[in-house]
């Protein structure tokens, strides 16, 4: 297993990055057990309840309103979250990134395109990216995207490090082929470990939509399972508080946990540094970075049978999926009975994506 060390920053949006919507099928979907909102992960002896919905995949969700600052109030801020817990050992798991294409490093996609593209069972957002702030795809090269740190995929390295170890980009999670994880500061390809077969990037929140401008925020928010951000997450910038993707590793780096907590910048719903990192923490997570978050931020699985993909979380509060540069999915067997989470929405692949100003 390769040398591990998880270390992102900060994840809240990198704000913009193509915003689109895709026609979502309207469904009855079943209710949560955790829509009050009245769980406490805080408290001693929580654990989230997990669901297999796939081969060496289980998904759990939980909803709270105490942050871990302050455990015995509750009402302070929403956090709403949806966790995969990935055996990495487990038959037929194999982690996908997204690839090169076009003139740029990606083509940007949203989640279900990435999902329906590349025969991925599971995907959450990945990598800060560029151009950002643009509501509709630009000719002549729509959707091409530049990403911010580190991103292999199948062996190919589509982005190199971001230089300097505050750059945003500079913390990576790395996948071999056999699916050794480690997560790691890589601040040049010199850097980078033997064997690395696939990889993402995160670390500290651009500021203004500049990489690699950062606002306050440490590299790592997990290290050793303790929490490496400042707990006063109110005295940091509005944007520190917001939608969340975040990503951990077991100490044994064999289970990696992929997390969303769903928010919007600036408002009493999201999580800051501190929230996200223990919430890695709660889960079981001995190291842990943030990813690009904010409007990016989702969390989608593929439907039973393969029809279409169904849409755990609520990018932008509106189940509104934005373009985004990369993204980390993961292939893996089907299971006879799987549990289906409820969701946002669901799209078959087949289904266009339409026009969606406004959400960011």
């Amino acid at each position: 297993m390769m040398s591990a060390r998880l270390r992102i920053e900060g994840a809240a949006s990198w704000r913009g990055a193509l915003a689109v919507c895709l026609m979502m099928t309207a469904v009855a979907l079943p209710v949560q057990a955790q829509t009050d909102c009245g769980d406490n992960p805080w408290a001693a002896g929580w654990a989230p309840a997990w669901s297999p919905i796939f081969q060496g995949i289980d998904w759990a969700g939980a909803c709270t309103t105490r942050l871990p600052t302050n455990p015995g109030t509750s009402g302070t801020r929403t956090q709403k979250a949806n966790i995969l817990r990935i055996d990495l050992q487990a038959s037929g798991i194999q982690i996908f990134t997204t690839p090169q294409s076009g003139a740029a490093e990606t083509t940007g996609q949203v989640a279900s395109e990435f999902l329906c593209t590349y025969g991925v069972q599971v995907a959450v957002n990945a990598n800060f990216f560029s151009p950002c702030c643009n509501d509709e795809p630009t000719p002549p090269s729509p959707n091409q995207m530049s990403l911010c740190g580190l991103a292999v995929s199948q062996g190919q390295t589509v982005s190199s490090p971001a230089g300097g170890a505050c750059a945003a980009g500079a913390a990576a999670l790395l996948v071999t082929k056999d699916n050794q994880a480690s997560i790691q500061v890589v601040t040049g390809l010199a850097k980078l470990p033997a064997g690395v077969y696939n990889a993402v990037a995160g670390s500290p929140q651009p500021s203004a939509g500049a990489c690699p401008q950062t606002v306050p925020g440490p590299l790592l928010l997990v290290l050793d399972g303790a929490n490496l951000s400042c707990a006063e997450t109110d005295a940091n910038p509005p944007e520190m508080v917001a939608a969340r993707t975040a990503a951990g590793l077991s100490h044994d780096g064999r289970t990696l946990y992929l997390l969303t907590i769903d928010g919007t910048d600036g408002s009493s719903s999201g999580a800051g540094f501190y929230d996200t990192a223990q919430w890695l923490i709660e889960l079981g997570a001995d190291r842990g970075i943030n990813l690009d978050g904010g409007g990016s931020t989702v969390m989608a699985m593929q439907q039973p049978g393969g029809a279409g993909v169904q849409i755990l979380n609520s990018p932008n509060q509106a189940c509104c999926q934005r373009y985004v540069g990369a993204f980390l999915g993961v292939r893996a067997n089907p299971l006879q009975a799987p549990f289906v989470p409820p969701g946002c929405g669901t799209r078959a692949c087949s289904q266009p994506a339409v026009s969606c100003s406004g959400h960011r």
